[in-house]
């Protein structure tokens, strides 16, 4: 994570393992993870990020997992539970981050503070229309 002041100035890195351990003190956190999970099907918000990013940049932001899918133990569980409900598969890239995508959607749902401050964030859009992207 990175901090500043609200000016944007005096940035500095610190680690967080977990985001129930973001400082209370915090306005506003952008994290690189889904939230708001659908129950089924797609969020408009990765579809949009797709669309903007085009070809071949929009691969990089991949599919979420639908929310049942987060109690899964293992991939295939999770594949087999979303091809259930939704008809696709869950990819190796989405179960690399399940744990992380898993723990955002409890802190979200269980949290009031961070439903204020904690915000998805796609750096690929970031990257694609900051200064460097231009």
């Amino acid at each position: 994570m990175v901090l500043c002041d609200e000016r944007l100035r005096d940035a500095k890195a610190v680690f967080v393992e977990h985001l129930a351990n973001l400082p209370r003190a915090l306005r506003v956190a952008a994290v690189d993870v889904p939230i708001g999970l659908p129950d089924r099907g797609s969020r408009e918000a990765d579809t949009l990020a797709r669309k903007l990013l085009g070809h071949p940049r929009g691969r990089s932001v991949f599919p979420c997992p639908i929310r049942p899918a987060l109690g899964a133990d293992t991939r295939e569980e999770a594949s087999a539970r979303t091809e259930r409900i939704d008809g696709r598969r869950i990819s190796q890239q989405t179960w690399g981050i399940v744990r992380k995508i898993r723990e955002a959607d409890t802190l979200m749902r269980t949290d009031e503070w961070a439903r204020g401050v904690v915000h998805e964030v796609h750096p690929e859009l970031s990257f694609a229309t900051g200064p460097a992207g231009r």
